[in-house]
């Protein structure tokens, strides 16, 4: 399954021969980490920022000449996900004071680590020891051979877009050709600190796992069957119907939307094993993110209709919503009007109940936008454009006037009310 470039075309090799690469990648990085870090050629926080971002522009005009498109990718994993993990590795590095050398490593790494979506599907991983982290990785690595990097960043770059996923076990697998391989948790730790530019892409990583835009991001997957590792193992997500249940995986004996939610957001914190090594602004952001979902998860669980609405405007506009905004791809738009065909079918209590959450869902979201489109405020001109993808990430940020009118009219009867 491995990934064989050639200039303008790209095709998938054997696992075999991907899984090989993926051991000599880790081998050449694991046995001299900070030996490679030395050889990062970065002086400081600006020349990091600047450098990552010119090289992450030179990976997308690579990608475009490769014919590589984002509309059909799964949505949640396609040019929206893309664009608020561009973004939120910008505000998070540009921001907060973190060490130059790790933020230009991570900051392309947390940009581009689900690059390898393109492709292997993202719910498609089970029987494979080498998944979407490590194709993407040895995709970024053949591209950066066209590029201005010395081999240790370009070793490191592809080691932390591989390390991304956090699995913390090691796990045997039982892989599609038959053959069984062994998948290993990456290091992370050296001299007994946390490596930050492995560190740095899962940040990246959560902060789209976490808070409003994660809600209808995960209401996406839900356009098919699949399974979806949660906590400790896969598991099959088979039936709308029993995943909007509005209630917790302890009630209702499976994983929920809901729970599957408060499973990340509870997992907000240094307490967890994920965000155990969290500090400095990635704290701030993490904290207000978790904010923001939490109310809608506690507006769902409440199972309180807070909100008075149409249902067929509140539907339209959710829809768009998760057009324009979650996932602005063929898939995306494709995706939304199958779940807005499920989604009428519900009984009318969790339609309520669900309906509420999309209107509390969207309020939040908009205070996102605002909260990243303020930091954003630091930017060059130039960094709004994802060459080729997205001439200007803020109108995939902001909600559409039609949809924002809609919101607006929900918090000032609210408001009366109170």
């Amino acid at each position: 399954m491995g990934v064989k470039m050639k200039r303008k075309k790209f095709e998938l090799e054997e696992e075999i021969i991907d899984y090989g690469k993926i051991l000599f990648l880790r081998n050449s990085v694991e046995k001299s980490p900070l030996c490679l870090l030395k050889e990062v050629s970065i002086k400081n926080k600006e020349d990091a920022i600047g450098r990552a971002l010119r090289i992450i522009h030179d990976i997308f005009r690579e990608l475009f000449l490769l014919k590589v498109d984002f509309k059909n990718i799964e949505p949640a994993h396609g040019l929206g996900h893309m664009v608020r993990d561009y973004l939120h590795a910008i505000n998070l590095f540009q921001t907060g004071n973190y060490e130059p050398k790790s933020i230009f490593v991570g900051m392309i790494a947390g940009a581009l680590h689900d690059i390898g979506c393109i492709l292997i599907h993202r719910y498609d991983e089970k029987n494979r020891a080498v998944r979407h982290a490590e194709i993407g990785a040895l995709l970024i690595q053949d591209i950066l051979d066209n590029l201005n990097v010395n081999d240790s960043e370009k070793k490191l770059i592809a080691y932390a877009i591989a390390a991304h996923t956090h699995y913390i076990n090691t796990e045997k697998i039982e892989c599609r050709d038959g053959v069984k391989r062994t998948r290993y948790s990456y290091v992370d730790m050296v001299n007994q600190k946390p490596f930050e530019l492995v560190y740095f892409p899962r940040w990246v990583d959560r902060l789209d796992c976490n808070g409003p835009a994660f809600v209808a991001r995960h209401y996406l997957t839900l356009v098919k069957n699949h399974e979806d590792f949660e906590g400790d193992r896969f598991h099959k997500i088979n039936s709308f119907l029993e995943r909007m249940k509005p209630f917790s995986r302890e009630k209702t004996g499976h994983p929920t939307m809901l729970s599957h939610l408060d499973m990340f957001a509870s997992s907000q914190n240094n307490k967890n094993i994920y965000g155990k090594y969290d500090y400095g602004f990635m704290i701030q952001v993490r904290n207000f993110h978790k904010i923001l979902m939490e109310r809608t998860i506690n507006l769902v669980l409440s199972g309180k209709g807070k909100y008075d609405y149409d249902e067929d405007e509140l539907i339209n506009t959710w829809t768009i919503f998760l057009q324009q905004n979650i996932e602005p791809t063929e898939s995306g738009k494709n995706g939304s009007l199958i779940l807005e065909k499920k989604f009428r079918k519900l009984n009318k209590n969790v339609k309520k109940i669900w309906a509420n959450g999309f209107i509390e869902t969207m309020i939040q979201y908009i205070k996102w936008s605002d909260y990243h489109l303020r930091l954003s405020e630091k930017w060059s001109q130039e960094w709004f454009e994802i060459p080729y993808y997205c001439k200007d990430i803020r109108k995939v940020m902001i909600l559409n006037k039609n949809s924002q009118n809609f919101i607006d009219n929900k918090i000032k009867i609210l408001r009366k009310e109170d």
